[in-house]
């Protein structure tokens, strides 16, 4: 029986730049935790602390950095592996994006997450509730990605026309 590597991890969103990684081997307890920073150097994960309290998501301990060509080498293929995952998952629908389903006119929005029993998405056409269904992913065709609403703009103190 062939047991499966499972890579995770992705951009630190408090450390633009900085990539955490996780591997570990299916069935097996140890799990390798590293920092890939901007310059390319992978440092092993001292401490994790979840909502530090100088505030922020998630702060790192940095332990030692990796130096050892094999080690490294290893982390090399893990953040390759982790690139290739996300790129595969960005073209996969997520809640909110607009899609076009095979055999269907108009087009659709993503409302419910995937089931996780099937490979299917709940859709719905624009707001409408009533027309909520569940599609199978191999006829959803992303056109356009949901974006976060970019927060609000800075008005000036005495107001626009002042």
């Amino acid at each position: 029986m062939e047991r499966k590597l499972n890579v995770g991890g992705g951009e630190l969103r408090d450390y633009p730049g900085h990539w955490k990684i996780t591997a570990r081997i299916e069935g097996e307890t140890a799990e390798l935790s590293v920092i890939r920073k901007p310059d390319g150097t992978y440092w092993e994960i001292a401490a994790v602390h979840i909502f530090p309290p100088g505030g922020g998501d998630v702060r790192f301990d940095i332990g030692n950095q990796i130096t050892d060509g094999k080690e490294l080498f290893q982390c090399e293929e893990y953040y390759a592996q982790l690139q290739e995952k996300l790129a595969e998952q960005e073209q996969e629908p997520g809640i909110g994006d607009i899609v076009r389903i095979d055999g269907e006119q108009g087009q659709w929005k993503v409302v419910g997450m995937r089931d996780a029993n099937e490979p299917r998405f709940q859709v719905q056409k624009g707001n409408d509730a009533a027309t909520q269904v569940w599609v199978a992913t191999a006829w959803i065709k992303v056109i356009e990605k949901y974006k976060e609403p970019s927060p609000p703009g800075i008005v000036p103190e005495k107001g626009i026309m002042g």
